[in-house]
């Protein structure tokens, strides 16, 4: 228990998770999407968030057959020189991150409920933030290298302070990371928060 990592964890009070269940694409599908200026703004990732737009733009994203879409996980602890999985965690983190809209279809619902929570500050986005987030997500399925170069810094967020500075030389993330980087603290973790979820589900 005396590793470089786990004495990082403990200093940087980062959270650890083990995988226990995947959900994949069984085959490949294409969403189209587009916005306009008497229309709203409309995109699906397993949770759907509407926002009305001025501007007129078509989109689409191809999600890859096998590629993950949600995940579930179990909380690692690492405390007095010993690793333990918090299998039933407090009622007030069930609560929080199964909360369903109706009533429940199995398991489908309950990541669905998942992924709502993850990326609950999407509906909240002015459109041209959420457009913002929707063409980043979209060049970094084309490029895996752009693709773990976001992720690294969404997950950065979290442990850095208010003076963080989000700055990238990728012409495809620059819109984002300089909206980010003036977006208040509790505001960008969520963001953040959000963003990583996809990505990992994308990864």
């Amino acid at each position: 228990m005396d590793h470089s990592f786990i004495r990082q964890l403990q200093r940087t009070n980062i959270h650890l998770y083990v995988v226990t269940e995947i959900l994949e694409a069984s085959e490949e599908a294409v969403y189209k999407e587009s916005t306009k200026a008497d229309g709203g703004f409309k995109a699906k990732f397993y949770a759907t968030l509407c926002t009305q737009s001025n501007r007129e733009d078509k989109q689409s994203i191809v999600i890859p057959k096998g590629c993950t879409l949600a995940f579930r996980t179990i909380p690692l602890h690492i405390r007095d020189g010993a690793w333990d999985l918090d299998y039933f965690p407090a009622e007030s983190v069930r609560k929080m991150a199964y909360v369903a809209d109706g009533p429940s279809t199995g398991k489908l619902q309950e990541v669905m409920t998942e992924v709502q929570y993850s990326c609950r500050i999407f509906p909240e986005l002015s459109p041209d933030l959420l457009l913002i987030i929707l063409n980043t997500i979209k060049a970094v399925m084309r490029d895996k290298n752009l693709l773990q170069e976001l992720r690294q810094k969404m997950e950065e967020v979290p442990e850095q302070d208010d003076g963080y500075q989000l700055e990238t030389e990728s012409p495809d993330l620059k819109d984002l990371c300089s909206t980010l980087q003036h977006s208040p603290r509790d505001h960008l973790l969520q963001l953040a928060e959000g963003i990583t979820y996809v990505l990992d589900a994308l990864h």
